[in-house]
């Protein structure tokens, strides 16, 4: 019994680590990751079990998914290097695509990512995935408290912190004018829109 009790405290403290360490890996993409915005596309769908919140769809997930190599036949002439090189169009599969941003915090989808072909400075690598024959970011939901869908629905764009690696974290939503869209804090009133 003892013995048992002895793995069950090991087994937890491990889970608590490895938890630990995704949660601090995710605090340093937040802190120390570089600005990416991605035009968007929100939907408002609702959901009784989690309150109000958006899907997003991103205007570049079309231009991604017609660059990835769709035959055998394309496969010779994909980027060697890249998880682009294979063919991706199966759920679950996983590539990198490389965004050119500007001065002024826009973005343009370039290429899929290949490892032979260094980033310029401007050049942000993102990981994304294949879902449903779509192309998936880091996140392609954005939750908010109940009743706070009209403010969310001005969304017009994503700002992820992305990591060297392409790994990225939806950071906020933006407007048209790239301010972040914040709902009113608890016990503040809202005022009337026109």
């Amino acid at each position: 019994m003892r013995k048992l009790r002895t793995w069950f405290v090991i087994f937890t403290l491990a889970v608590l680590v490895i938890y630990n360490i995704s949660i601090w890996n995710k605090e340093d993409i937040l802190l120390t990751g570089r600005d990416l915005v991605l035009k968007l596309a929100p939907v408002d769908p609702r959901s009784l079990m989690q309150g109000d919140y958006m899907i997003l769809n991103y205007e570049a997930t079309s231009d991604i998914w017609d660059a990835i190599p769709s035959a055998p036949s394309d496969m010779a002439d994909a980027p060697a290097g890249g998880l682009a090189a294979t063919k991706v169009h199966q759920s679950g599969d996983k590539g990198r695509a490389v965004f050119a941003t500007t001065k002024a915090g826009k973005s343009q989808f370039v290429r899929l990512y290949d490892s032979k072909v260094p980033l310029a400075d401007n050049e942000i690598l993102l990981t994304f995935r294949i879902q449903d024959r779509q192309v998936r970011f880091a996140s392609h939901s954005w939750f908010f408290q109940e009743g706070h869908g009209d403010i969310y629905a001005k969304a017009r764009y994503g700002l992820f912190k992305v990591a060297p690696d392409g790994t990225a974290l939806l950071h906020s939503v933006l407007d048209e004018n790239y301010a972040p869209i914040q709902a009113p804090k608890s016990g503040t009133a809202q005022a009337p829109s026109s």
